[in-house]
């Protein structure tokens, strides 16, 4: 599961997303209450992910876990660099999930708001890992509003062409 959050990418959307690269441990902690019930409630017998290991991929980059670069915003008088490193923290979370887990019969791989996007893009690279297990894919609440000018003047500010899987050529 690839947590959501905003993105960003320019100092406007960076300043107001603010608050997702600065979120204190405190605050995580003090929500994980929410994370013991729907589909992480394994106790729950009509839950039908009881029983199924769960990876969580947390996001604190403001580029939906697609990219791979550094960023410097200039904020009032102030220049904040921001690490748009999603892709680089995805990846290594693979790397962990190959490194900790064999031959899976179901992978199910999902995300909210930035997360959709992430669930979508490197399912394909987890279903490399995994070529013989069934896969499904939901991507939760990512809107899909992606105006020209984002397309064409901002989505590079990521560094996402690194990284972004050749197996699909529509992201091209």
């Amino acid at each position: 599961e690839f947590q959501g959050g905003g993105g960003c990418w320019d100092s406007v959307t960076c300043s107001i997303a603010g608050s997702i690269f600065t979120e204190d441990v405190e605050d995580i902690r003090a929500g994980a209450g929410l994370y013991q019930q729907g589909i992480y409630d394994h106790a729950n017998p009509e839950n039908p992910f009881a029983g199924w290991t769960h990876v969580y991929v947390p996001y604190c980059t403001g580029d939906v876990h697609w990219g791979d670069t550094e960023v410097e915003y200039q904020f009032g008088a102030t220049t904040t660099t921001i690490h748009h490193k999603g892709a680089i923290n995805a990846m290594a979370a693979e790397s962990w999930i190959a490194e900790h887990f064999t031959g899976p019969e179901q992978v199910f791989v999902t995300g909210s708001s930035g997360g959709a996007y992430a669930a979508v893009t490197h399912s394909v690279r987890l279903q490399e890992l995994f070529p013989d297990a069934q896969f499904d894919v939901v991507g939760d609440g990512g809107n899909g509003v992606v105006t020209q000018d984002f397309l064409v003047n901002h989505l590079s500010t990521w560094g996402i062409e690194r990284h972004l899987p050749e197996e699909v050529p529509e992201l091209n």
